[in-house]
């Protein structure tokens, strides 16, 4: 389980307009790969909360979390960064020495006020 943050985008980052965050997973088990993509846009009186579910259902991290590279992008007015996180989790509660091998690829935009 992650921590729900309920503050507000508008009370961290107050001249923030728009975040819109394009990703794609990227899953390879044993026996197939998997890829889904996915978007988010997030206006000024939305959570701050940038976190994406791992696609793999025995992953024992559960999600991918994109709230620091925010932070970092909105505390340098930066409107624009791609890049790619690896799951921190295990494959699985019964694989404890296994990484997840998921991956996310994303893009986010802001736009500021």
């Amino acid at each position: 389980m992650y921590n729900y943050d309920p503050t507000r985008i508008s009370k961290y980052w107050p001249d923030v307009a728009r975040i819109e965050i394009k990703a794609k997973q990227t899953y390879v088990s044993a026996f197939e790969k998997t890829e889904r993509e996915m978007s988010s846009r997030h206006m000024p009186d939305f959570s701050a909360n940038f976190h994406f579910k791992c696609i793999n259902g025995d992953c024992t991290a559960e999600y991918f979390d994109l709230s620091n590279v925010v932070s970092s992008m909105a505390a340098h007015h930066e409107t624009e960064r791609t890049g790619k996180l690896e799951c921190i989790g295990r494959e699985a509660k019964d694989h404890p020495l296994n990484r997840c091998p998921c991956e996310l690829d994303y893009e986010i935009r802001i736009e500021y006020k």
